[in-house]
C-alpha cells in the first residue's frame, strides 16, 4: 500500500533522551533516525520501575492465554524480573521439569543450565529464593 500525506507517529522512549526524525523514504518506507544519548542512572531506574510496574499485567495476560505456567509466571514476576524473561523461564523450567519445590536446590550454575544468564536475574531469583 502507498502512503501519501501527514501522519502521526506515536511511541514511548523508554528513559532516552534526544531527538527524532521521521520521514517516508524513497520506497514508501517509513524511516525513523533516532539521535540518543545514554540515560542517566535516575532516568534507567525510574524506567526499570515503570517497566516492573507493567510486568504483572503483561506476566498475568501471558498465564490467562495459557502461553506459560502461572506458578513459575508468579514466581519469577514476584522476583523482580520482566514480564518477557518471566515467560521464557517458566516455559524452560516447565520443559525441564524443575518444580517450585526444588528451588532450595538452585544456584547459578543451575539457573545458567535452565537459561538464566542474566547475572542480575540469577541475583534476583536467588535472593526471592532465600526470602520465601
Amino acid at each position: 500500500p502507498q502512503m501519501d500525506g501527514l501522519f502521526k507517529l506515536t511511541y514511548r522512549a523508554l528513559g532516552m533522551k534526544g531527538q527524532t526524525d521521521v520521514e517516508l523514504g524513497d520506497r514508501d518506507e517509513l524511516c525513523v533516525r533516532i539521535a540518543k544519548e545514554l540515560p542517566s542512572a535516575a532516568d534507567a531506574a525510574a524506567r526499570d520501575a515503570r517497566v516492573a510496574d507493567e510486568s504483572p499485567t503483561t506476566a498475568a495476560a501471558a498465564a490467562a492465554a495459557g502461553d506459560v505456567d502461572a506458578d513459575w509466571l508468579a514466581f519469577f514476576t514476584a522476583a523482580g524480573i520482566d514480564a518477557a524473561a518471566s515467560a521464557e523461564y517458566a516455559a524452560t523450567f516447565l520443559q525441564n521439569d524443575f518444580t517450585i519445590d526444588l528451588c532450595d536446590d538452585l544456584d547459578r550454575d543451575l539457573l545458567k543450565d535452565l537459561g538464566v544468564t542474566r547475572v542480575g536475574h540469577q541475583v534476583r531469583i536467588l535472593k526471592h529464593v532465600k526470602n520465601k
